[in-house]
């Protein structure tokens, strides 16, 4: 839940910044249903889609947050 709440304020930063995506919504508020959900799905057994407001979720999955970051930022690689 630090973690996210972390990306979110970083994303906010750098997109008024102007350093980063054109636009960004914050799924503050959300970090607690959304890892919970995202820890309990099964590995390779159970299907998760999170959209642009779920990285409560993603992170829940095992997406890392330099994936994450690095495609906010349009970037290939992490930074």
């Amino acid at each position: 839940m630090l973690l996210t709440r972390f990306l979110d304020e970083k994303m906010d930063k750098l997109s008024r910044q102007n350093k980063g995506g054109s636009f960004h919504l914050s799924s503050q508020g959300h970090e607690l249903i959304g890892t919970a959900c995202g820890i309990a799905l099964v590995p390779g057994s159970d299907w998760g889609l999170p959209y642009y407001r779920d990285r409560p979720f993603a992170v829940g999955l095992g997406i890392h947050l330099e994936d994450m970051a690095s495609a906010f930022l349009a970037r290939d690689i992490p930074f």
